[in-house]
């Protein structure tokens, strides 16, 4: 009697640890893929690429976000009235932008999964702040500012089909992250 408890106990043991072991693996394969949409996103951003960015998320074009992300990035608004040296500091910004994170502080829940990031860039604000005479001059001192300005937010992500397929849900604030697109420096000449 005695040596069917062990052999009980064993086996209970060994069902419990192969469970919580297939559990541990399905997280990680989600870390693994949640890690990779977001190295894509910090590239898209990094290009101005919106496109790139509604590809990662499971927005379809009936979602406010789909419209709203191209937006953000459309340098139009003020890139036709000031030309190309704009662009040019547009640009540098977003190549500027590095997304710090952390997947396994990520909080998963069924097929949602909530993870803090930290987007960090070239502090453009101060930069624009000073009076410059030309954007050449802008952009010569976004290249030589040391200081970086961050900006704490939250990324949502949702298994979009349960096969481990997690798409970017909601960007908490990227709107203040792109805000620079929408911004123009002190130029005076």
């Amino acid at each position: 009697m005695r040596f069917k408890r062990v052999i009980a106990t064993f086996v209970s043991a060994a069902l419990l640890l192969g469970f919580a072991g297939c559990d541990a693996f399905g997280i990680r394969k989600a870390m693994g893929v949640m890690n990779d949409r977001l190295i894509n996103y910090n590239k898209a951003l990094n290009e101005l690429d919106y496109e790139a960015v509604r590809n990662l998320s499971d927005w379809t074009e009936a979602d406010p976000d789909y419209a709203a992300v191209e937006k953000l990035f459309d340098t139009s608004d003020y890139g036709d009235a000031a030309g190309e040296g704009y662009i040019a500091c547009t640009e540098y910004i977003a190549s500027t932008i590095k997304i710090n994170f952390n997947v396994t502080g990520a909080t998963i829940k069924y097929d949602q999964a909530a993870l803090e990031v930290t987007y960090e860039m070239v502090d453009w604000q101060q930069v624009y702040s000073e009076p410059h005479d030309s954007y050449d001059e802008v952009l010569e001192d976004l290249k030589n500012c040391p200081d970086k300005m961050a900006i704490v937010s939250d990324v949502t992500f949702e298994n979009v089909d349960g096969e481990n397929d997690w798409r970017l849900c909601v960007l908490s604030d990227l709107g203040e992250v792109m805000s620079f697109v929408h911004s123009l420096p002190d130029v005076t000449g």
